[in-house]
C-alpha cells in the first residue's frame, strides 16, 4: 500500500511537472513566435483610398479618373460600384450603366447593382427597364427607397394602381417620409382619385417638416379636385399670387388629359415646382 501510495504521489508530481512545463513551453512559444507583419496595400487599394479622399474634398473629376484606373484590371464588385457612383455623379449615365452591368455579369442577384441600374434607367427615361431592374432588386432586398423608385417608374407609364402599391409599400417601411406620402398622393391624383389624394396630403401639410415643393403639390391636387379657393389659400413660401395662378391653371388643364401617362408627365412638371 505504501508503494502504491508512493507511485500515486510520483504520478501526481509528474503530472504537475508536465502541466507546469506545458505552461512554460506555451509561454516560451508566445515569446519566440515571429511577429506578423501588416499586409501591404495593393496598388488598387491605394488608388481606391486616394480616390475616396479626393472625392470627399469635392474633386469629382480627379476621383473618377482614379476609380477608372483602379477598375481597368479588375471586375471587383466593390470597385465597380464606386466607379458606377462616380460616373453617375459626373452625369455619365451610359458609363454608370456599363459599370452596373459589369457587376451584374459577375453576380446577377446583386441588389446594389440592380438598384443602381434601375435608377440609371429611370433617369434615362427607360421606365420599362427600370421596372424590371427594381422589381428584381426588391425581391432580394426590399426597402422604402427602392419601392419609391419603382413607384416613380410605374407612374411614368401611367400604371397608377401599380404605382400606388409600390408607394404604399414604401410608406409602410418609412412611415414618416413626407416625400413618399406625397408621391402616393400624386399617384392617386394621376389615377383620378382626387379626394383621396387630397386626404393623403393632410399628414404632409400638417407636419412641421413640410417643404415648399410639397405645398405646391397640395395646391395642385386641390385644384385638380375642383377646390380652387382652398388651392389659392395654400401658403407657398416665395411664390407670388401670379405664379400660383399659373400653376393652378395648368393643374386644371391636367384634369382634362385622358391618357394616364401623359397626365403623369403634366403633373410631374407641376409637382417639381
Amino acid at each position: 500500500m505504501i508503494i502504491r501510495g508512493g507511485k500515486s504521489r510520483m504520478a501526481r508530481r509528474w503530472a504537475n511537472a508536465l502541466a507546469y512545463g506545458g505552461v512554460l513551453l506555451a509561454l516560451c512559444g508566445c515569446n519566440t513566435a515571429p511577429q506578423t507583419q501588416t499586409p501591404q496595400m495593393t496598388d488598387q487599394a491605394r488608388l481606391i483610398k486616394l480616390a475616396a479622399d479626393v472625392e470627399k474634398r469635392g474633386d469629382r473629376g480627379t476621383a473618377l479618373a482614379l476609380y477608372e484606373r483602379a477598375a481597368t484590371s479588375s471586375t471587383d464588385p466593390a470597385i465597380q460600384l464606386r466607379l458606377a457612383k462616380a460616373r453617375e455623379a459626373a452625369d455619365d449615365l451610359d458609363g454608370a450603366e456599363a459599370a452596373y452591368r459589369t457587376m451584374l455579369g459577375a453576380n446577377a442577384n446583386s441588389s446594389e447593382a440592380l438598384v443602381g441600374l434601375g435608377s440609371i434607367q429611370l433617369q434615362k427615361g427607360d421606365a420599362q427597364g427600370a421596372i424590371r431592374s427594381l422589381n428584381a432588386a426588391v425581391a432580394h432586398a426590399p426597402s422604402g427607397k427602392v419601392y419609391n423608385k419603382l413607384g416613380t417608374a410605374y407612374i411614368l407609364l401611367g400604371q397608377t394602381e401599380n404605382a400606388e402599391t409600390a408607394f404604399s409599400k414604401a410608406l409602410s417601411m418609412e412611415p414618416g417620409k413626407l416625400d413618399t406620402r406625397t408621391n402616393l398622393a400624386l399617384a392617386q391624383a394621376v389615377g383620378g382619385k382626387f379626394p383621396v389624394a387630397a386626404s393623403t396630403m393632410q399628414d404632409v401639410v400638417n407636419s412641421p417638416l413640410v417643404e415648399r415643393r410639397q405645398l405646391i403639390n397640395y395646391a395642385v391636387i386641390l385644384r385638380m379636385s375642383g377646390r380652387t379657393d382652398e388651392a389659392r389659400a395654400v401658403n407657398v413660401p416665395e411664390m407670388t399670387a401670379a405664379g400660383k395662378e399659373t400653376i393652378l391653371r395648368q393643374a386644371a388643364n391636367a384634369v382634362t388629359i385622358k391618357d394616364p401617362a401623359s397626365r403623369a408627365k403634366a403633373i410631374g412638371v407641376l409637382a417639381s415646382g
